[in-house]
């Protein structure tokens, strides 16, 4: 059955403590675990979170331990200080990884028999009509994980890390609050690679063979604000800041509503052989696979003429090529278009050439491809990337 699932709430341009304090209300909460990790505790950012639970007298506990790529067992931590403290919100405050580690712990904790990796949009878990419920606070505009389906773990195979991607509609968020002020000090490399991240999502959700009205919607969108002011934002710009804080949640509302493809079924592995941030490696991939598939499929090539017509006029002397057009914007960003160039070794490339077209062909995401190549096409792409 086709359907679409969003954050019950999706609170904007409304500061922390008033948006929290008011969901804490209606969800009539009387413990919250905060989930974090160090780096954001140590900073100050979660401060802000426990001034509000201080303030309306909340029980708390703080897990702050979430380190990146984080490993499935995280779910496990989660769900043993959740099982003693007995909360009835979780409050994820972080990225991607922090909030996907939330949503992890949350369904061990409401489940505690259940195996995290069977995590699927096909298996009923239970969340939706019983407590805790998740609030999500991004710290990056980017993964859009605040407003998706999507868990993105990682596991060990065969004595190699890899990334998993799991999902289901029952771990979206029940509300996400989007405060400029969290991602208002970002530092530009960052705040580049994770925006990169956000125009990901969108690019991918709008040629998904799963993409319809409503997803193309969210995308067009996303990619005409990430276009717009992904530029701004890095230079400063509050305004711009503020708005790519809503593109990277249209943007994953888009994709958890149609799925991604490619570009992320490659940078998954990819990024985990490399060590490279999320962000960096989709974007490097995203160009390739979006050449790849605009030369196989005359349906993508048309909606992605279409989205092109849409950005050109945020393109330096517009352009109907989507390809060049995303090259262009990441040369004036100061973006890589080869892995080359973002000073990864040919040693350490060449070992995942070897590795990573097997790989994605099992990752989640590939299933919303519209044109699934072969291992060799991904091997070629791959060399082509260097």
């Amino acid at each position: 059955m086709p359907e679409a699932v969003l954050p019950r709430r999706i609170v904007f341009n409304e500061s922390l403590a008033d948006s929290l304090s008011s969901l804490i209300a209606t969800i009539g909460s009387s413990k919250a675990l905060v989930i974090t990790d160090e780096t954001l505790n140590r900073i100050g950012l979660v401060k802000k979170v426990l001034a509000v639970l201080e303030e309306a007298e909340i029980p708390f506990k703080v897990f702050d331990k979430v380190p990146p790529e984080p490993p499935i067992s995280v779910a496990d931590e989660i769900a043993s200080i959740a099982s003693e403290f007995n909360p009835d919100v979780f409050i994820a405050v972080g990225g991607g990884s922090v909030i996907d580690a939330a949503k992890a712990g949350l369904v061990k904790h409401v489940r505690p028999e259940y195996n995290v990796r069977d995590v699927s949009p096909f298996e009923v878990i239970g969340l939706e009509v019983r407590k805790p419920v998740l609030i999500a606070i991004p710290t990056t505009s980017g993964t859009g994980s605040d407003a998706t389906l999507g868990v993105v773990l990682t596991d060990t195979v065969d004595g190699d890390k890899i990334k998993i991607a799991l999902g289901s509609p029952e771990v979206v968020p029940y509300a996400t609050i989007l405060d400029p002020e969290m991602v208002k000090n970002l530092p530009s490399n960052l705040r580049i690679a994770t925006g990169i991240d956000a125009l990901s999502h969108a690019m991918e959700a709008y040629v998904s063979n799963q993409a319809n009205p409503l997803s193309d919607a969210l995308a067009e969108k996303a990619a005409t604000l990430i276009f717009q002011y992904l530029p701004r934002a890095v230079k400063g710009d509050e305004d711009a800041i503020s708005k790519m804080h809503i593109a990277a949640t249209l943007a994953g509302a888009a994709f958890s509503n149609s799925g991604l493809g490619m570009a992320h079924a490659i940078a998954h592995p990819l990024g985990s052989v490399l060590g490279t941030h999320h962000g960096l490696t989709v974007g490097v991939v995203l160009p390739y696979v979006m050449e790849y598939n605009i030369s196989q499929s005359d349906e993508v090539a048309g909606k992605y003429t279409k989205l092109a017509r849409i950005l050109s006029v945020y393109i330096n002397g517009g352009s109907e090529n989507i390809v060049q057009a995303v090259r262009e914007f990441y040369r004036n960003l100061g973006f890589p278009t080869r892995f080359r160039d973002a000073g990864i070794s040919k040693e350490k490339y060449s070992e995942a050439v070897d590795k990573v077209p097997f790989l994605a062909l099992q990752d989640a995401d590939i299933v919303f491809a519209p044109v699934v190549p072969s291992p060799e096409e991904i091997k070629s792409l791959l060399e082509n990337m260097y």
